[in-house]
């Protein structure tokens, strides 16, 4: 049985296919499986992983009509024989000491998720200088902790939430090389059981925060390396390049509601907390952005969209009170779009052209508006309807 299942769904990728399968063969470690899973490509990447395939035993390919990403990587979950789990996306690729590095922490601590960082590519097709770098990661510094979640936002990393392993050297430290982001899948040696009772939510996009968010509810054992083990390409045919759409707010839609409705019960209050004013406002943040570079015609699409969205996110919860005279990163975001713009974001006499409002939804415009949002989430309307 091999100890690490390595997880690649593939989707015409026939430019960068190669290159991500021989950093896996290329391991220091090779106690692996590689299980591709084409997801209905139209390119050569089917005839690449067949030819692979036939070279090392290792790689098993599995094919699906396309079904997203998301569908693969269940697929490849069910026949996984691995104790461990790295995913892997097929137009990116590990530096070779990843899977050495990784399984040697997870056994020493019997971790459930070890977190490493990622570096993006300079220049297409190419490592930045000293990618390859041998690392001797035996003496690395790192972060043990037992409460992850709290580490899932530059904001709140402090000593509190977890334990340095390294001398003369703080958790601040460690985690000021570490990067800004954490909890993505690609950077994260699994324990097998995680996935015991979760899979990746199909049919939407950015599946992999909520996954995140539910592992992380669990409060696993982790241990945390400032090692920059994966090498994300920058490719602009990829989910996350291609020009913002209805899907795309539907899925951070479905993210916030998924982590709000996992982290309902009350013993879960303070994460859920800590979630509304960090991950969900943040997918906020990141959809007024998203729409304010849009075409005409796609703001008038998802305006409406959005309106819906964040009135139902401010009357369960999900946008946090904030005191008077503060202003929340939403509201810094959203009056700077406008002013750049010098124009309202969301047009109080002319708000939803041939569209039916709700009640709810033509106060949230009136008062984001006149007064701004974070008038609107302090007042007694919010307040009640909670």
């Amino acid at each position: 049985m091999p100890k690490i299942s390595v997880i690649i769904p593939v989707y015409n990728v026939e430019k960068y296919l190669s290159s991500c399968l021989n950093s896996v063969l290329r391991q220091t470690y090779q106690d692996f499986e590689i299980i591709c899973v084409n997801d209905g490509s139209t390119d050569k990447s089917g005839k690449i992983l067949d030819l692979y395939a036939k070279k090392d035993h290792r790689i098993k390919v599995f094919t699906q009509t396309n079904k997203g990403q998301s569908a693969a990587r269940n697929k490849a979950l069910k026949v996984a024989k691995g104790e461990y789990i790295q995913f892997l996306d097929s137009d990116d690729f590990l530096h070779p000491q990843t899977l050495e590095a990784t399984i040697w922490f997870a056994q020493k601590y019997k971790t459930d998720l070890t977190v490493f960082s990622y570096e993006q590519e300079e220049n297409p097709g190419e490592l930045s200088h000293g990618s390859y770098e041998k690392v001797n990661f035996k003496r690395l510094s790192h972060v043990l902790t037992d409460n992850p979640l709290y580490f899932s936002h530059a904001q709140t990393r402090t000593d509190e939430y977890g334990k340095c392993v390294g001398d003369n050297t703080s958790v601040k430290d460690i985690l000021s090389d570490f990067g800004e982001e954490f909890g993505m899948v690609t950077t994260t040696l699994f324990r097998r059981e995680c996935f015991d009772k979760l899979r990746f939510k199909e049919g939407v996009y950015y599946e992999d925060t909520l996954l995140m968010t539910k592992i992380l509810r669990d409060k696993p054992k982790t241990v945390i390396l400032p090692v920059q083990f994966y090498k994300y390409r920058r490719n602009m045919n990829s989910t996350t390049n291609v020009i913002f759409s209805e899907k795309h707010l539907l899925s951070l839609y479905e993210v916030c509601k998924g982590v709000r409705d996992y982290y309902r019960a009350k013993k879960y209050l303070k994460d859920f907390q800590f979630f509304a004013r960090t991950r969900i406002q943040s997918v906020c943040n990141n959809i007024v952005n998203k729409i304010s570079q849009a075409d005409v015609v796609t703001q008038r699409t998802l305006k409406p969209l959005f309106y819906k969205m964040l009135t139902d996110l401010a009357h369960t919860g999900c946008l946090p009170m904030f005191g008077k005279g503060s202003k929340c990163d939403f509201v810094k975001r959203m009056n700077q779009q406008n002013r750049e713009a010098k124009v309202l974001f969301f047009d109080s006499k002319h708000p939803l052209k041939n569209t039916s409002m709700s009640s709810n939804v033509q106060k949230i415009v009136k008062h984001f508006n006149s007064r701004g949002l974070g008038h609107f989430l302090r007042n007694n309307t919010w307040q009640n309807a909670r």
